[in-house]
């Protein structure tokens, strides 16, 4: 996760939080899951020494069921990491994923993995995860990783970033102790700070003891958004913001759409996100730091709606 300040910070004091070049390999793979959908995703450490991205892609997850995740970790990879590992099959085992209650039991995977000792670090991560179950897709977001749809190539953004700017997010944040900076970090009289108000990990902002969980200064309460599928939804994008400080909703998606009629070129969905990140990756450090991040992105492509009706 780059920040502005913090490289104008590194770049002044010679931090070696930055490579002198940017390492441009890419790890990607693609899959398919029966008739229903296919996907590809590419992951990028670009400018920054470590990769503290993590993602999550299983087509086959449970009957009628598919779940894709993005992790995008700060100050370590070590909650990123553990959130891949766990968060698919923790969720899978609640009741309330049992009994169908899809919504509730997205909720009740984030903040259980966040009670865990994965979780207990001063390190954090954002998550994105898009959960698909017969024809309702919901998508389950904390921090400021993005879900965004394609419909008729309309972007329609599936999740909200979290700052501590936000009217209700900084009312949560000065409740549990904390103060929100002029340029949009929590103040939580540590030596360092943050400018994500919702995020699995980061324990540091989550230490007053009259509060639960979900009521700290960074919540790992995600929003959930479900939705149906039907036959204008063409495909989804779950990215870290490594992508969506570079560009907009509807610029990632008018770059993904006409590339995915060409399969002669795009044999792959991967290889269309790695030509997305050779566009925007910085081709030198600047004190703006775009396009300096980890990139991280899933593509799913919809062939058609499932024809069950989803859980609640």
């Amino acid at each position: 996760m780059a920040f502005a300040q913090d490289l104008a910070e590194d770049l002044q004091m010679g931090d070696s939080l930055f490579l002198n070049k940017p390492d441009t390999q890419k790890q990607s793979h693609d899959g398919v899951s029966n008739d229903s959908l296919h996907f590809g995703v590419s992951s990028m450490r670009g400018w920054r020494v470590d990769q503290e991205d993590a993602h999550l892609t299983i087509p086959e997850f449970d009957e009628n069921a598919h779940f894709f995740a993005v992790f995008d970790g700060h100050g370590g990879s070590e909650v990123s990491r553990g959130a891949a590992k766990t968060i698919g099959n923790l969720l899978k085992s609640l009741p309330a994923y049992k009994q169908g209650h899809y919504r509730d039991a997205l909720i009740e995977a984030f903040v259980s993995f966040d009670r865990s000792p994965a979780a207990n670090h001063s390190s954090g991560t954002t998550a994105c995860c898009a959960f698909i179950k017969n024809n309702t897709l919901y998508v389950a977001n904390a921090g400021d990783s993005r879900c965004v749809i394609s419909k008729n190539g309309q972007a329609k953004d599936m999740s909200i970033d979290h700052n501590p700017t936000s009217p209700k997010e900084a009312a949560r944040i000065e409740n549990a102790g904390g103060t929100v900076t002029e340029d949009g970090r929590i103040d939580a009289n540590l030596d360092h700070q943050i400018n994500l108000s919702r995020a699995l990990g980061d324990h540091d902002y989550k230490q007053n003891p009259d509060l639960p969980l979900t009521k700290q200064m960074v919540s790992p309460k995600p929003d959930v958004f479900p939705m149906t599928i039907d036959q204008s939804l063409e495909f989804m994008v779950v990215a870290c913001d490594g992508i969506w400080t570079c560009l907009t909703s509807q610029e990632v998606v008018d770059f993904i759409r006409p590339r995915l009629m060409q399969h002669e070129k795009y044999p792959k969905i991967s290889l269309i996100i790695e030509e997305l990140f050779n566009t925007i990756v910085a081709p030198q450090l600047t004190d703006e730091g775009t396009g300096t991040d980890n990139m991280t992105c899933i593509v799913v492509v919809f062939h058609q709606p499932h024809q069950q009706t989803g859980g609640g």
